[in-house]
């Protein structure tokens, strides 16, 4: 089986939504129990609110016109009851009274009131209809009723509202290898995460999830578990087997219990997208892979909801952005890539996270997604871009990180949570120093080694930032090493040993290639004698986890990373681990956060349960003056 089409999305949703017009039913329910439901025809009020005329202040009703001239030279006497009224807030304003006095405006005597202020006529007095007038408008058709619009809807006198039918749908997850999330996967079995993703979106959006135990690739078990489903729900998903392989029945599947509409959509992640009808209802062929899967709920599978439920669409939250690095995409799809977003030096920057498919820390770690439309080779550096949000950001109170990747980061920012947020990029120290150079983040982790003097980071600096004053926090010196799996079955304990196996390396400009090269050169061995030297992963973490699954035997890096991996270290050299901070930063509130975080007893005591880390010079700061400053 192949893919049907590679079909724009704007074109299979506005003719796959045409086909369930009179799915959904209609409930008559009291307001009180609306919250979160969809107003199926507009509502208005029966009542006016306030219903009678009201005071609005605690106080006294009185006559306008009988306050004439009242100063402080002249103070006005009123007598009670004929001419002052005391009212408490909601009071009703007696009949001829149209205006109220606040009561610390007021002297009291013994048989009235003295004012020393004239009153106009309306003063604190709320009118019939001040906040709602009867039969006004209140919601309007598809609108998902939320907290104030059931206060509203009870205040103005409305016993009934209609309200859509909640939407059931299934949730089917598929796949030999796919295992329960109690379950202890053993090698080649995957957790199911995606019927847990799914249910969590559509209970957010309103709808009522039922998901269905995990059904094996098995083409007739798919079918009536797909037939169970539709007889009980308003909407099928099936999640997984939407490709093109010899065990993905979803397709066929449908064929069998209906039609599929549409098999691909041009769209990146999520190209496998089923759209189907069978029973009349719809029937959707969901990717395996966590991001396409989350992609394809939240532009697909959402749209077709509202589309059911009439509900109108709440615009995506938006910002434009500069990016600090090409977003390249092909002309054959519609893209989705996920960023980070910050501010720094007043400008909005977007930095493009990695886009494989099964990256979910991309959604967890990542601010928003910027479209790339189909027939365009994507966006250069320094390109002004607008991105969709995944939710609001207080970007006065987000420090931005761009450069090499560290565990400590992550305990960074626990640390400075709640007060800010740190958002991490991981490109490399030397993409970090550039990040710096052109104003695209607040700080960069480096750890840059200069085979020529011996030292760290500072020739680099002074090399790339010429025309700025910076400072360098000291981190830590951490311990660099090969990473080898446990028990250390090949007995490597030198660089040298490094060209009998085949390793995971880091990318070009991080700092730990940097120093593989450096100790590579000093032994003599050139790079074309180490088998995967080329295979380039972006942390620490990442080559562990290349190690732990015995893709490679080996990989430059931290104690920290083969301790949370638990495979074994040989170490090779101590480094210098430090932050470079623009000018800007260190002078701002954000940077006494952090850097208190950074000299924290408790920061310290959870470094160093990590391993591997020298803390004596955490906290010390230096500055360096560009040298065309100078």
């Amino acid at each position: 089986m192949v893919y049907l089409k590679n079909t724009p999305l704007e074109e299979c949703l506005d003719s796959y939504k045409k086909e369930f017009s009179k799915l959904i039913e209609i409930d008559k329910i009291e307001p009180e129990d609306s919250l979160g439901r969809v107003c199926a025809d507009n509502v208005y009020a029966t009542r006016s609110v306030p219903h009678y005329v009201s005071s609005a202040m605690d106080g006294y009703a009185v006559k306008a016109e009988e306050t004439v001239g009242a100063n402080v030279d002249k103070p006005v006497e009123l007598k009670f009851d004929k001419q002052a009224v005391y009212v408490d807030t909601g009071d009703a304003v007696p009949d001829g009274f149209d205006a109220v006095i606040k009561i610390e405006d007021v002297n009291k005597l013994q048989d009235g009131i003295e004012i020393i202020g004239a009153a106009f006529k309306g003063q604190h007095i709320r009118p019939i209809g001040e906040d709602i007038v009867a039969h006004e408008l209140l919601l309007p058709k598809g609108k998902t009723i939320e907290p104030m619009d059931v206060a509203v809807m009870v205040a103005s006198g409305t016993k009934k509202v209609l309200v859509t039918s909640e939407i059931k749908v299934a949730i089917i997850p598929t796949g030999d290898e796919i295992v329960s999330h109690k379950n202890n996967p053993q090698i080649g079995e995957i957790v199911d995460s995606n019927s847990h993703l799914f249910a969590a979106l559509l209970k957010k959006w309103g709808a009522n999830p039922v998901v269905y135990p995990i059904v094996k690739d098995d083409f007739k078990a798919l079918k009536e578990t797909v037939k169970d489903a539709a007889a009980k729900c308003h909407m099928v998903l099936l999640n997984a087997g939407s490709s093109a392989g010899k065990d993905d029945y979803s397709s066929e599947v449908i064929n069998t219990l209906g039609e599929v509409y549409y098999h691909g959509v041009a769209i990146k992640p999520g190209k496998p997208t089923i759209l189907g009808k069978a029973f009349d209802k719809p029937i959707i062929g969901v990717p395996g892979y966590p991001v396409s899967g989350f992609i394809v709920m939240e532009k697909i599978i959402k749209e077709i909801y509202h589309s059911l439920m009439e509900i109108t669409s709440v615009p995506s939250i938006t910002l434009k952005a500069r990016l600090t690095k090409p977003a390249v995409s092909d002309l054959k799809h519609k893209e989705f890539i996920r960023v980070k977003v910050g501010k720094v030096k007043g400008k909005v920057v977007a930095t493009p996270l990695g886009r494989g498919s099964a990256l979910m820390n991309t959604i967890v770690h990542g601010d928003g997604l910027l479209t790339v439309p189909s027939n365009s080779e994507g966006h250069r550096a320094g390109e002004d871009v607008e991105i969709e949000l995944f939710k609001q950001l207080d970007l006065e109170k987000t420090i931005m990180a761009v450069g090499s990747h560290d565990l400590c980061l992550d305990l960074i920012a626990k640390g400075v949570t709640p007060k800010y947020s740190l958002n991490s990029a991981h490109v490399g120290s030397l993409g970090g120093i550039m990040a710096i150079k052109k104003g695209q983040a607040h700080m960069a982790g480096v750890h840059l080694l200069d085979p020529e003097s011996g030292k760290y980071n500072i020739p680099y600096i002074k090399r790339y930032i010429s025309d700025e004053k910076v400072y360098l926090l000291s981190l830590a010196k951490r311990t660099q090493g090969i990473m080898v799996q446990k028990g250390n079955p090949l007995n490597i304990k030198q660089i040298g040993d490094l060209t009998k196996i085949s390793i995971a390396n880091r990318q070009k400009g991080a700092g730990t290639r940097v120093l593989l090269d450096y100790l590579l050169y000093q032994n003599g061995i050139s790079p074309k004698e180490i088998s995967g030297y080329n295979k380039e992963y972006f942390t620490h973490l990442d080559v562990a986890a290349q190690v732990k699954s015995g893709r490679v035997q080996a990989g430059m890096g931290i104690y920290a990373a083969s301790k949370a991996m638990e495979i074994d270290f040989v170490p090779v050299f101590e480094e210098s681990y430090d932050l470079l901070i623009t000018e800007e930063f260190y002078k701002s509130e954000g940077f006494k956060v952090l850097h208190s975080v950074i000299t924290s007893t408790s920061f310290k005591q959870e470094v160093n349960k990590l391993g591997g880390y020298n803390l004596k010079d955490c906290g010390n700061i230096i500055s360096i003056e560009g040298s065309k400053k100078k």
